[in-house]
């Protein structure tokens, strides 16, 4: 049934695109508008990753890694991604990230913090997001991630 439930949502996907990039308004950056979208706010299961229009295979859809986006900005990531992360980046695994995320014009972007100075770690994540009904779609280069709530 899941199998089921990934096609359909697969093949309702493919022919759709997400947001572009380009926009019609010229702003300057300080123009924009910096917010926390409330539709983002809650507890998210990624449910499938495409990369080029072709399933995709992603560990963080297999071990259904959550992820949670919270009201005060904060991000709380599956404690098993964050050991990768931290183990990819040599950074100690005492010393845990803490994530905050901002919306700003249809671009959700998450930032590191090392949890112990407060430094910020570079390298944002950037990716472009919609929803499609109750499913958050999330895009960069040739990749789309697609989740479901699980918790408000």
């Amino acid at each position: 049934m899941k199998w089921f439930f990934l096609l359909v949502v697969f093949f309702q996907f493919k022919t759709e695109s997400p947001l572009e990039f380009n926009s019609t308004k010229s702003e300057t950056k300080s123009e924009q508008k910096e917010e926390l979208d409330p539709r983002l706010i809650g507890v998210w299961e990624p449910i499938l990753t495409i990369r080029d229009g072709e399933i995709y295979p992603d560990k963080s859809v297999d071990e259904k890694y959550l992820i949670s986006y919270q009201k005060n900005g904060n991000v709380v990531m599956d404690i098993r991604a964050v050991r990768e992360m931290t183990a990819s980046t040599y950074t100690s695994n005492v010393d845990f990230p803490i994530f905050k995320w901002k919306t700003v014009e249809g671009v959700l972007e998450t930032s590191a913090y090392k949890g112990s100075t407060g430094q910020r770690i570079p390298n944002s994540d950037r990716k472009r997001y919609y929803f499609k009904g109750d499913t958050l779609v999330k895009s960069v280069d040739e990749f789309m991630f697609f989740y479901r709530k699980v918790q408000d």
